[in-house]
């Protein structure tokens, strides 16, 4: 199943690059022909014709997350991998992988791959390239951090987040850390084998792994 959540978004990043990458959920929708629809929970049917519906009620930055995942979703439906999951996995493990699925793809409509690439290129393995993929999206930290720690599905990385050595925030992929969220850690430049940390503000630091 990697190798056809790999197709899926190769499917999905040669959509974008051909219209040029939308910044938007909406005006991927409409280059797409996806049509959304106000309502009073989320959903997605790839169609024909395909539609995507949104709770108006979430607030900004939860509303364009939901855009981008249901869309995700829609995606995966014209891919065929829905199809995949139908035929192939367990009806209990259906439904989580189909939404981790999205999730993923969600992470890379809205960091597009030009965007990480262009980032490591230009800082490296470092937190900078965190704050790069930010600047130029508009994306949260959190997706941001995820999105460059699941650029290359083959890799092995993680990443945490620190305020006041506290750890507030903490992402895997392949990859176990021996750390728990809230933990506290005094000295993790000393304490946590293989990190690589940057400095990003009073009393903040990511650190980030890689094998």
């Amino acid at each position: 199943m990697d190798a056809r959540l790999a197709s899926l978004l190769d499917f999905a990043a040669e959509l974008q690059a051909r219209h040029d990458h939308p910044s938007s959920p909406r005006a991927f929708a409409q280059a797409l022909g996806i049509r959304l629809i106000e309502g009073d929970e989320d959903s997605a049917n790839a169609g024909p014709p395909a539609v995507v519906t949104y709770n108006a009620r979430y607030g900004l930055g939860r509303r364009r997350f939901s855009l981008w995942h249901e869309m995700a979703h829609v995606i995966m439906g014209w891919h065929g991998i829905d199809a995949d999951f139908d035929t192939w996995v367990g009806e209990m493990d259906r439904e989580q992988l189909r939404e981790q699925a999205a999730s993923i793809l969600a992470g890379q409509l809205m960091v597009p791959r030009r965007v990480v690439t262009d980032a490591l290129r230009e800082h490296g393995w470092t937190g900078t390239a965190v704050m790069h993929m930010r600047t130029i999206t508009g994306m949260s930290e959190p997706v941001c951090l995820r999105r460059l720690i699941s650029h290359e599905m083959s890799g092995s990385r993680a990443a945490a987040v620190f305020v006041d050595r506290q750890v507030v925030d903490l992402a895997t992929w392949n990859y176990r850390i021996p750390l728990r969220r809230y933990e506290r850690i005094p000295e993790p430049a000393h304490q946590l084998e293989g990190v690589r940390l940057s400095r990003l503000g009073k009393g903040r630091v990511i650190g980030l792994w890689e094998e």
